[in-house]
């Protein structure tokens, strides 16, 4: 009897095992479908465009200011229009980048468009331009100036611009650092980066300025007076973006978007040759390629909100 098999304790032993092979089993199947179904996956990688509409989604639509159509050609088409038309080979050729802008379209696919299709294509990828992203650490800095209405408006519901910085990473995760807003005055941006602004301490570029400094305007009769800087603003532009380059007769010259206005209520764009402009001559007003990233204004104190920019006397865009 003594060398009898425990059968209780065997049939307790092979139950044991069978536990443990079925908790086993079933703790494979559990990781094997945690990794089939993605579990184990990285997040998705968002392309760069992609990416700008991750924050377009967040922030709303990016605010770009881009050259107005006020110049014509003999055809009577915009110029402006004209010189946006030659970039859209290029965008066609990126296919992906290309597929992605024209789904946030309500253009068919269809390998034909006409001439204002590609132009809403083309400022539809223009606009996300005025979006920057820069590399840092794995994941992307960015700053975007969109436009929305403010929950509190105090001013009747007026449209405000905001501008926000942070970080978004690959996947589309968002970390805001920095956001501003203000009352919304349109497109009030216009001078190239490092115009020279005449002010009682000399000339300073337009880019350093700031709200309170002292700057030279005009009075009502055309005479210098000293003011102090009411409002400063810059704004991004597209790749795109061009300026007159503007030459007179006694060798001033300056670089300003073609929507700037005049002393004399007009556009900068509608200056032409041989036409009389601030005691001088044009010798010349043409569209050139700007190769910077943003365009700036300023408005003085003072009854005309007028300033001298590289000695060129021009209205503010800003409002008064």
């Amino acid at each position: 009897m003594e060398n009898q098999p425990d059968m209780a304790g065997s049939l307790h032993t092979k139950r044991h095992t069978w536990i443990l092979v079925v908790a086993l089993v079933i703790l494979i199947l559990i990781i094997g479908g945690y990794m089939l179904y993605g579990g184990s996956k990285s997040p998705k990688t968002l392309t760069l465009i992609e990416l700008k509409y991750r924050l377009e989604d967040e922030f709303g639509k990016a605010k770009l200011c881009g050259p107005p159509s006020v110049r014509l050609n003999d055809k009577g088409e915009s110029l402006e229009d004209v010189e946006l038309l030659k970039h859209f080979p290029t965008l066609a050729a990126n296919a992906e980048e290309f597929s992605i802008v024209l789904k946030h379209t309500d253009i068919a696919d269809d390998g034909s468009w006409t001439d204002q299709e590609k132009l809403t294509i083309l400022r539809e990828r223009d606009r996300l331009s005025a979006i920057l992203l820069q590399p840092s650490n794995g994941k992307y800095k960015f700053l975007i100036t969109s436009v929305s209405l403010d929950k509190n408006p105090p001013d009747n519901k007026r449209p405000r611009d905001f501008s926000t910085d942070g970080f978004i990473t690959q996947s589309g995760s968002i970390t805001i650092t920095k956001q501003e807003s203000w009352v919304s005055s349109g497109c009030p941006i216009c001078l190239a980066e490092n115009t020279l602004i005449d002010t009682p301490s000399g000339a300073i570029s337009i880019q350093d300025l700031r709200k309170g400094m002292p700057v030279w305007t005009a009075d009502v009769n055309g005479r210098r007076i000293i003011a102090s800087i009411v409002k400063v603003g810059h704004t991004l532009v597209p790749t795109t973006h061009q300026v007159v380059y503007l030459i007179l007769s006694d060798h001033r010259e300056v670089y300003v978007s073609p929507g700037h206005p005049t002393i004399d209520n007009r556009t900068v764009g509608q200056l032409k040759t041989g036409d009389t402009y601030d005691d001088s001559t044009v010798v010349s007003a043409e569209l050139v390629p700007y190769n910077q990233s943003a365009t700036y204004d300023l408005l003085p104190s003072g009854p005309t909100g007028t300033y001298w920019a590289n000695g060129i006397r021009l209205d503010s865009t800003l409002a008064k």
